[in-house]
């Protein structure tokens, strides 16, 4: 069946509009006990040109959380999937948040590997909608460009995983496929900013199955439970949203 991927307004991604820069401030790099150094900055006022417009960062915690998550597992990358149209991968916000090409993938139906001699492999974004979501994960921080990702300075790894194509359209085999390609990869985070109204086997298996990797699978909820619900693909308000609605996901699955 064919799946609708959830759409945010713009606000907070990946464009690089210019806005007033904010001096960044930064710590010492602490010493690791019997070892390198450590490096754990702590960011309070990242200069991302685009900053001071991302309420979401200070809303929802994140910006606070930076100095704590400085001292936390320093220097040991962490992957997060992006299942969705792919992701640009020559955008300066981006470019240095990317994992490596090796676990790239594009599941259109069966997954292909990214291959640098064969274009179609590539997990490029035709839509703008994976590109905007890998940017509010892990847009590089306090770079004098672009916006802040949620992730700060931690180092995150953004793995493109294209199942929708240009139009925002898939299919849950592609997404089942899409999880595990990525659960094979090595993410230790999936997400998954896109739905539909059906409820399938595969998805909700290929979901267990990250579960049981250690793999932490993160859901949008689904933009139907405004007025403008028919607008975003939606059959009626409140229409539960897949695989946000299935109960092992991170999400209430009530859009």
């Amino acid at each position: 069946s064919r799946r609708r991927h959830t759409r945010y307004p713009l606000v907070t991604g990946v464009q690089t509009c210019a806005l007033p820069i904010f001096k960044g401030t930064t710590t010492a790099t602490p010493m690791a006990t019997g070892g390198s150094p450590m490096r754990a900055r702590l960011l309070y006022e990242p200069n991302d040109t685009r900053f001071a417009a991302q309420w979401g960062l200070v809303n929802s915690g994140a910006k606070s959380s930076w100095p704590v998550a400085g001292g936390i597992n320093a220097g040991t990358p962490v992957t997060v999937a992006v299942i969705d149209t792919g992701v640009q991968l020559d955008h300066p916000d981006l470019l240095n948040r990317l994992a490596p090409t090796s676990t790239w993938g594009k599941c259109l139906s069966a997954c292909t590997a990214y291959s640098a001699s064969n274009s179609s492999t590539f997990p490029t974004d035709g839509d703008g909608h994976g590109t905007h979501v890998a940017g509010i994960i892990a847009a590089e921080t306090d770079n004098g460009i672009g916006v802040a990702g949620v992730a700060g300075d931690r180092p995150v790894l953004i793995m493109p995983v294209q199942v929708l194509d240009s139009s925002g359209s898939g299919t849950t085999d592609g997404v089942a496929a899409g999880i595990a390609w990525a659960v094979s990869k090595g993410a230790k985070v999936i997400n998954l900013s896109l739905g539909g109204d059906q409820n399938t086997q595969a998805v909700n298996s290929a979901i267990d199955s990250a579960y049981s990797a250690g793999a932490l699978v993160v859901v949008s909820a689904g933009n139907c439970g405004g007025s403008r619900y028919a607008d975003n693909g939606c059959q009626f308000q409140n229409e539960k949203d897949y695989p946000a609605a299935y109960a092992d996901t991170g999400s209430n699955g009530n859009g």
